[in-house]
């Protein structure tokens, strides 16, 4: 609901998903009644548009993870001219353009920008 997008899966499920399934990193989460963070994961039917676009967000969100919220964002700009309605990757986008957001400490490229949702 929050994400934008219609199935999700923690990592820990992803791992054990038959490697056939296409599946799209979309970023650590704090979510409500649940300690600590949770990486996501989005389960769709794979096509050869959407695997570029999932190529795309999640070099973006390893831009934005790693504090370059301006490199990142050019890179989803591109992604919505070619799949406008992409929940995630608009999502991804407002958060990269969100002046309010704390810059990632500097050299420290493990760091992660966990997202905050308000429930489940």
């Amino acid at each position: 609901k929050y994400l934008k997008t219609h199935l999700l899966v923690t990592a820990q499920t992803r791992a054990q998903l038959p490697s056939s399934f296409a599946t799209r990193r979309l970023g650590s989460v704090r979510l409500v009644n649940i300690a600590g963070s949770v990486e996501l994961y989005e389960v769709v039917q794979p096509s050869s548009m959407w695997t570029k676009l999932r190529d795309d967000y999640e070099r973006a969100l390893a831009l934005f993870d790693a504090g370059q919220p301006a490199v990142a964002a050019d890179i989803l700009k591109g992604a919505l001219e070619r799949s406008p309605d992409d929940g995630p990757t608009a999502l991804l986008l407002n958060r990269c353009n969100d002046t309010t957001l704390p810059p990632a400490p500097l050299g420290d490229e493990s760091s992660s920008r966990v997202w905050t949702l308000p429930g489940k």
